[in-house]
């Protein structure tokens, strides 16, 4: 192991003492100098990057302009936090509503459904109650007619009795108001009735 190092150090010296032009490793070359921007072209460039200075930056030194920096840094940063913070309560907040939506949308749905089938149930009774009405009517109008029939047949009954026919006074129809007694006969205090 020691050889290859003895011939590794041989080897070095070889080359130092020989140089570098032998391996292809010469000085540098001289760079060429990067070409020349027009003078208005850097200039309109550099103003559109170009700070605008600080009134408590002007006249401070570098280490009051980095304590300054840092100060607005650290205010920012506390701004970011807060309007982070703020967002975080804002997205909490919206999740809560959507949940509430759901909810509520839940609700609506049923509701809706339970409103369409009292509908329907009130259009079934109304039907029913239309219905009920026409037989009541109708059976009114039976009713009359065979009072109506009852009273013929008695009459048949007392003229073959041998009674005085008595003459059958027609109902009126009923109506839906009061009748009014135009022939109503007013008491006196003293009890004589007036005509």
């Amino acid at each position: 192991m020691y050889p290859v190092l003895k011939v590794a150090a041989i080897l070095a010296a070889a080359t130092i003492l020989a140089g570098c032009e032998d391996l292809g490793f010469s000085d540098p070359k001289p760079i060429a100098p990067a070409p020349q921007q027009p003078q208005q072209a850097r200039a309109d460039y550099m103003r559109d990057l170009a700070l605008q200075a600080d009134s408590t930056t002007q006249n401070t030194s570098a280490v009051e302009s980095a304590l300054v920096w840092s100060r607005k840094c650290s205010e920012l940063s506390q701004t970011v936090v807060q309007i982070q913070q703020e967002k975080h309560e804002l997205e909490k907040d919206n999740h809560k509503l959507m949940a509430q939506v759901a909810k509520l949308q839940d609700q609506l749905t049923q509701t809706q459904t339970e409103l369409g089938d009292a509908n329907a149930m009130l259009v079934q009774m109304r039907e029913e109650i239309e219905n009920w009405k026409s037989n009541v009517l109708g059976f009114r109008k039976e009713m009359r007619q065979a009072q109506t029939a009852q009273i013929n047949a008695l009459k048949k009954v007392l003229e073959l009795l041998g009674g005085e026919p008595v003459p059958v006074i027609a109902a009126p129809e009923p109506t839906t108001q009061p009748a009014t007694d135009t022939t109503a006969t007013t008491r006196k205090p003293n009890g004589e009735t007036n005509s």
